[in-house]
């Protein structure tokens, strides 16, 4: 018995990131890197946002989003950037680990 696997398109521009990418370095300059953390959220939630099945089963496009919060982050990346620098860097692949887990686990598929 073979199963049909569910594969992803991405249907982003550059155009569409630009504007993210220009207010949130700016936002990031004025706040002096506080507002990072909504910024990766802002991303992340237009990546999300722009995730299509190919071939969805039954033909209906489930909608893919993104849940987490900037202060949810700001928290995490304060304790990693801690713990990174009480070891030196050593902690700094546990800490990027931290960011794919923080992101995959607030993503939502809903089925439509």
């Amino acid at each position: 018995m073979s199963e049909k696997l569910i594969t992803l398109r991405y249907t982003g521009t550059g155009l569409g990131m630009l504007w993210r990418v220009i207010l949130g370095f700016f936002l990031m300059m004025i706040t002096l890197g506080i507002y990072y953390p909504w910024f990766m959220n802002s991303l992340i939630g237009y990546a999300c946002s722009h995730v299509e099945v190919n071939d969805p089963p039954g033909g209906i496009q489930p909608n893919v989003r993104f849940t987490g919060s900037g202060l949810g982050l700001l928290l995490r990346f304060i304790i990693w950037y801690l713990l990174t620098y009480l070891t030196l860097g050593l902690f700094a692949p546990w800490a990027l680990n931290g960011i794919f887990r923080y992101a995959v686990e607030n993503i939502e598929i809903d089925p439509g």
